[in-house]
């Protein structure tokens, strides 16, 4: 080495310690620089990551601030449909009681008219009294009817405990009518 531009003298082991002098300063530097670098780095990356930090949190604000206002919002839409629907139940009861009081109304005038027309129509109709064999009302085949208990009619228990033959019941030459509405006091 003693032919090389040092600034020191051609001696070699001089030389040798400036030059480690050297490597050991760059070494600093280097690491010095690489400390610097590092710390640096870490300081941007801090900072970026705020700034993202901050806008996410900003970003979750916004959205919590959108989903409160429409849930907000639904739930007063919710609220006001409810309303309405309670509204238009109650109208429709009304309407159903009042449909239901006209029906009412509505049947018992048809029934009044009915029993009116039935009542009319009846009066006029005819039937065969098989007693008299005489067409008649059915008002005045009712009271025939009730004749037969109001009078001395007799029941076939009663007739049957007066012992009578059936020649014995001829010989009293009577109609039918006079055996059902009279028969209790006629048959001794």
């Amino acid at each position: 080495m003693g032919y090389y531009d040092f600034p020191h003298t051609r001696n070699y082991d001089s030389d040798l310690g400036f030059l480690i002098n050297r490597y050991k300063e760059l070494i600093e530097r280097v690491d010095g620089i690489e400390n610097t670098i590092l710390s640096q780095a870490k300081d941007y990356t801090d900072a970026q990551l705020r700034t993202y930090q901050d806008q996410l949190n900003t970003f979750r604000q916004e959205i919590q601030r959108r989903f409160n206002q429409f849930t907000d919002n639904v739930n007063a839409n919710i609220a006001l449909m409810q309303r309405d629907i309670s509204r238009f139940d109650a109208k429709i009861d009304n309407a159903i009681i009042g449909v239901n009081a006209r029906t009412d109304l509505a049947i018992e005038q048809n029934n009044e008219y009915l029993k009116e027309y039935i009542s009319d129509q009846v009066i006029d109709v005819k039937v065969l009294n098989y007693f008299t064999g005489e067409y008649v009302t059915i008002q005045e085949m009712l009271d025939y009817l009730a004749a037969f208990h109001a009078t001395g009619g007799i029941t076939y228990d009663q007739l049957a405990a007066r012992e009578k033959t059936y020649s014995q019941l001829a010989e009293l030459a009577i109609d039918y009518t006079t055996l059902v509405t009279n028969g209790y006091n006629v048959i001794v």
